[in-house]
């Protein structure tokens, strides 16, 4: 007598002794139902994770982020300043380069990165979308500055987002320094669902994944 805990097999996982068909011939066609029961578990549950999935999705409507990169400078040398700088002799006196720097006066420059959505064609000041923050579309920023390591220390800058964190328009890298740099600026989009990048390229030519994909989208690949 089986015991309560004994777990009954379903019948797709009952095979037949490959030599019955000689004797039964219609054990064939039990084999055709197992093989067409097991595409048919397999095809309801990539219907379930596509539906589940879905459900977690909101209703999307395509829009343009646009993104504005800019720089302003302050206190920056001009080139007939530099050229003048060569004949005529200027204060050397520590004290003093230190209390121009702390006046304020030290050239400088500031890394300004903005973006807004594009107004819709057609649209109006009464059927204008509500405007969103340039950060509600971000989940991390990351800014890197080719500038020597050994002489600044500050030349990665990481915005992430916080689980409280107020909206932003933009963002803004402010630095010391009257030469230029060549920037870096990595932006990692907000999604509604969680995006994967599979890293062994023999994986992902094994399952055909090209870009990022889905936690279900990577399941229905491994059916």
């Amino acid at each position: 007598m089986a015991t309560p805990t004994t777990k009954r097999k379903r019948l797709i996982e009952k095979s037949l002794p490959p030599k019955i068909e000689a004797y039964i011939p219609e054990s064939r066609l039990f084999m055709q139902l197992q093989a067409l029961e097991r595409k048919l578990d397999s095809k309801i549950v990539r219907k379930r994770l596509e539906v589940q999935e879905a459900l977690g999705k909101p209703v999307y409507k395509k829009r343009i982020l646009r993104i504005f990169v800019s720089n302003l400078a302050a206190n920056q040398q001009s080139a007939a300043a530099v050229a003048a700088a060569a004949t005529t002799m200027y204060d050397t006196d520590a004290e003093t380069r230190e209390a121009k720097l702390d006046a304020g006066e030290a050239p400088s420059w500031t890394l300004r990165v903005e973006g807004r959505l594009v107004d819709p064609v057609g649209a109006t000041w009464k059927n204008r979308p509500p405007p969103h923050k340039f950060s509600e579309f971000l989940n991390s920023m990351v800014v890197e500055l080719e500038r020597d390591p050994e002489l600044y220390t500050d030349n990665v800058v990481q915005w992430r987002r916080e689980a409280v964190e107020n909206d932003v328009d933009g963002f803004e890298v402010k630095r010391r320094g009257d030469e230029d740099v060549r920037a870096r600026i990595v932006l990692d989009m907000r999604t509604a669902t969680d995006r994967f990048k599979v890293s062994h390229p023999l994986l992902r030519e094994l399952l055909d994944i090209r870009g990022t994909v889905s936690k279900a989208g990577f399941i229905m690949k491994l059916w």
